[in-house]
């Protein structure tokens, strides 16, 4: 299993994500990536075909009008699956409708390599109970694919401020209910969950254990 996952879309846009596809398709001949955007936007998804150019295809999904059938027919052609940032909630309910979840958490499961920024890391871990979305779609959908153990954050703040102790705040109100840790990405942050373990490739991140003080978790380091 190879989990990619991304604090945010880094500056310039989408290189170090372009970067990490490249590492792992280079011998590989024709290979697909295939893109699944929380919301659909024109723009967004000929940025990444022209980001991924010399890289691979890119095969992108408007997930609020595909089938089931033509999404697992997708999935079985695709190299790689690469899934942005947008509204975690509506993202979850989405790929529900979509029919193909749990085909997406087997496939990775069992070797399909997958890239996550934002909503598509958060939607990594047990549930999505830790995003600081909206629920305005109003989803009942609450798991996530279940590859680690822990639930994520994203776009924690580099310095402690008013907004990273209303993170901590709500980190904490999720372990009143929970008990598996929780993982707080740096915007700067690239973390790559494999069998080997969670190793923080770049950037910084914190670790929340229930009942424990956060741990920082520096470049290079491990868990």
């Amino acid at each position: 299993m190879q989990v990619h996952l991304f604090g945010s879309t880094g500056e310039p846009p989408l290189q170090k994500v372009v970067d990490t596809v490249f590492s792992l398709l280079r011998n590989h001949r024709n290979p697909i990536v295939l893109y699944l955007p929380p919301t659909f936007r024109d723009e967004h998804a000929e940025l990444t075909r022209q980001k991924f150019r010399d890289v691979a295809e890119v095969n992108t999904i408007d997930l609020s009008k595909v089938n089931p059938s033509f999404m697992k027919a997708s999935l079985e052609k695709a190299s790689f699956l690469f899934i942005p940032g947008g509204n975690t909630y509506l993202l979850n309910l989405r790929l529900h409708q979509s029919g193909i979840f749990e085909e997406i958490a087997k496939s990775v499961k069992s070797g399909l390599p997958y890239l996550g920024i934002s909503a598509g890391t958060l939607i990594c871990g047990e549930n999505i109970l830790t995003t600081s979305d909206i629920n305005g779609c109003g989803t009942t959908y609450f798991s996530g694919f279940g590859l680690t153990q822990y639930n994520f954050v994203a776009h924690y703040p580099d310095l402690d401020n008013l907004e990273r102790e209303k993170i901590d705040d709500r980190i904490s109100a999720y372990h009143l209910f929970h008990e598996n840790p929780v993982i707080a990405l740096n915007d700067q942050t690239y973390i790559l969950i494999s069998e080997n373990g969670l190793n923080v490739k770049s950037g910084d991140c914190w670790l929340f254990r229930k009942d424990n003080a956060k741990v920082q978790i520096k470049s290079g380091g491990a868990l």
